[in-house]
């Protein structure tokens, strides 16, 4: 599981582009692209491998205004999701 003090980074070999401000990510290995909406691509862009999942969060709950613990929640579903299709890679 991803913890809230984890660092994130988008993976080095990931295509991916926004369009009409959604992400489309393009998993190289499977050939399968992924569309990530709004917030999802909001959070995507804030994946610089400098920022905790925490501080993502704050970011996220000022932007949409909601809670921090609303935001983290999400951010750690989609993340581990992401994680899984090997998009993103924690930092060292």
């Amino acid at each position: 599981m991803i913890e809230h003090q984890q660092v994130m980074k988008k993976a080095t070999d990931t295509p991916w582009n926004v369009i009409d401000e959604e992400a489309v990510v393009l998993n190289l290995d499977s050939g399968h692209y992924y569309i990530l909406n709004e917030t999802g691509c909001r959070i995507w862009e804030l994946l610089d491998g400098e920022k905790t999942v925490a501080n993502i969060a704050g970011h996220i709950s000022l932007e949409y205004e909601v809670t921090e613990e609303t935001a983290a929640g999400d951010i750690v579903r989609i993340l581990e999701e992401l994680l899984e299709e090997k998009l993103i890679e924690p930092v060292n």
